[in-house]
């Protein structure tokens, strides 16, 4: 969720898309919360207090741009770390490493 400097109410999955309209970032949906955004402003609900935070390991692998955060953490740091971590893991020489698609770049930077 987040705000115009006008007061408009924005909603995105991704966090680049505030900054790219130059909206400022409020805060993430919690799990099992539901949003109303209507002329008196923006209010907030649960639907159910049996949640737990789920994350979809492609969000950060692949759906989700580098430049935005997904919980707090960024997408590009935590592609740069997998691929860290693959790299220990997986101990190979190479002389090069090539990213594809693209979303791999970062971890190919790891």
């Amino acid at each position: 969720i987040g705000k115009m400097a006008n007061g408009a109410v924005v909603v995105s999955s991704e966090t680049c898309a505030f900054e790219v309209i130059g909206a400022e970032w409020i805060r993430d949906l919690k799990p099992g919360e539901i949003v109303i955004i209507d002329d008196k402003g923006i209010q907030y609900d649960s639907y159910t207090d049996d949640t737990q935070l789920a994350i979809c390991s492609m969000e950060y692998i692949y759906f989700a741009r580098p430049d935005s955060n997904i919980h707090g953490v960024n997408v590009h740091t935590a592609r740069k770390r997998m691929g860290a971590q693959l790299a220990r893991e997986f101990k190979h020489e190479a002389d090069i490493v090539v990213g594809v698609p693209n979303s791999s770049l970062s971890a190919a930077m790891g």
